[in-house]
């Protein structure tokens, strides 16, 4: 089969997503192409991976003005991607929502269209108008989400048949590696305990939360310091972290080689304060590393901690039960010590050739030539 990824867009967590899916993909045997900005952050592993030949590099994406990036989208992109792509594509797969999608499928001409559904209900203060969302989504003959939980929710929100909606996992992420930066970094953390944030600050992800929990917690164990790891506006946030002790913020994109340095700290604990949530691409990290989450019991993410079995969950948004969940942790060693070993035994089921041969088997093209 020859499959196409379809991702217009660089984004901060999506690239390591959609190299590893196209990898599984491949692992199962199928023809992989693909569409792509050049300034992906892993731009170096798909060449290394597939041939330049398979690969389109968008142009239109690389001009700052809007006007000439218009220009180079009807008159070279699209162009390019018509006579590379023309009636040679079965599959074609959006594995995130971006609004160049769509016109780009238009140009592949693929015999059926799929995406990936990574949040079925659109974040608190997201930038993306309900309407547009619902018609990428509709617009394809199969939609995947990452819990299947969400399946009716896509079902209702999108109006969508729900014989076309279809689960699989979201894979290991064993891209990020310790790196040689990481006795540096280590050298700058004295405490026995470290909370990590980590993923792009948008105001679904419950930084206010974090820091009354946070300041709660050093009020009954001093022994921990808190990292902010991700771009993204924290001015509002700014205030009320500058009044708490042993608060590391590193407020820029973070590169995928600087990632596993701060998951793998001694002692580390994953925070997911998630206001409202589907799921979290954070929780397969922490699993690689073996590392204990705490997350709010929001969305999908129960789900994605094994129906609770994996980490710790707490209830409403409560800053005071977050706090109590990373004290449990802190203040008991040998349950430290087995959600760190319950993560690492999860993380061995979710390989992404397994991954992709459950997308494989759900596709409507796959159904129709058994």
């Amino acid at each position: 089969m020859n499959i196409l990824i379809n991702y217009p867009k660089s984004g901060e967590s999506g690239p390591a997503f959609v190299l590893e899916l196209a990898k599984g993909l491949k692992k199962n045997g199928q023809n992989i192409y693909a569409v792509l900005p050049r300034r992906i952050p892993n731009a170096n592993e798909w060449s290394q991976e597939f041939t330049e030949e398979n690969i389109y590099w968008l142009k239109s994406p690389e001009s700052r003005n809007k006007i000439d990036k218009l220009i180079k989208l009807i008159f070279v992109d699209l162009i390019a991607i018509k006579m590379k792509f023309w009636h040679k594509i079965d599959v074609s797969i959006k594995p995130f929502y971006s609004t160049l999608g769509p016109v780009l499928d238009k140009a592949i001409n693929s015999r059926l269209k799929a995406a990936v559904c990574h949040d079925p209900i659109l974040h608190s203060g997201a930038n993306i108008s309900k309407e547009s969302y619902r018609k990428f989504y509709r617009e394809n003959d199969d939609i995947f989400v990452l819990t299947k939980s969400f399946i009716p929710v896509v079902q209702r929100e999108f109006d969508f048949p729900e014989d076309r909606i279809h689960y699989f996992p979201h894979g290991r992420m064993n891209m990020y590696q310790i790196t040689k930066e990481y006795s540096r970094i280590q050298s700058e953390y004295k405490k026995k305990y470290h909370l990590l944030f980590f993923g792009r600050i948008e105001k679904y992800k419950g930084l206010h939360i974090l820091s009354d929990a946070y300041n709660r917690v050093v009020s009954q164990n001093s022994d921990i310091e808190l990292t902010i790891l991700g771009s993204g506006k924290f001015d509002e946030y700014k205030d009320e972290y500058s009044h708490l002790p042993n608060v590391h913020v590193i407020n820029r994109y973070i590169k995928d080689d600087e990632v596993g340095n701060y998951f793998a700290l001694p002692n580390t604990i994953v925070v997911v304060p998630y206001v409202d949530a589907t799921q979290s691409g954070v929780i397969p990290i922490a699993f690689e590393f073996g590392t204990p989450v705490v997350a709010s019991n929001q969305g999908g993410l129960r789900e994605q901690l094994d129906d609770g079995r994996l980490g710790l969950l707490y209830d409403n948004n409560d800053p005071k039960e977050l706090a109590n969940k990373i004290l449990e942790l802190m203040d008991d060693e040998k349950c430290y010590q087995k959600e760190c070993e319950k993560m690492l035994q999860y993380s061995s089921n979710l390989g992404w050739d397994n991954v992709a041969k459950q997308l494989l088997d759900n596709l409507k093209f796959s159904k129709e030539k058994k």
